[in-house]
């Protein structure tokens, strides 16, 4: 299993991805950080993920935990693999 976790933004928006670190200490904000963070987003043809931040050449993405309407939690079999087929072309039957 990896480490590709699911949370849900106060603006709405889902959001997954591999959860790298979280940071929540008295001297620094809590932060998450998520590699290659994608957002589900409904099309015409269903379910489709789209890069948390399409222009950046950045693959690690940091979060503000303030900015989460929920914790990072497990992301369901379906969508992780959506997510690895999504990031290494990889299609499973």
């Amino acid at each position: 299993m990896t480490n590709l976790v699911t949370l849900k933004t106060i603006s709405g928006d889902e959001i997954i991805g591999k959860l790298i670190e979280t940071t929540n200490d008295e001297k620094e904000l809590g932060i998450i950080k998520l590699s290659e963070p994608f957002t589900l987003i409904f099309t015409q043809q269903g379910l489709s993920l789209m890069p948390v931040l399409i222009a950046s050449k950045n693959k690690e993405v940091p979060i503000f935990i303030s900015a989460l309407l929920t914790p990072p939690l497990e992301a369901s079999s379906e969508f992780e693999q959506a997510y690895i087929k999504q990031t290494s072309g990889l299609v499973f039957n």
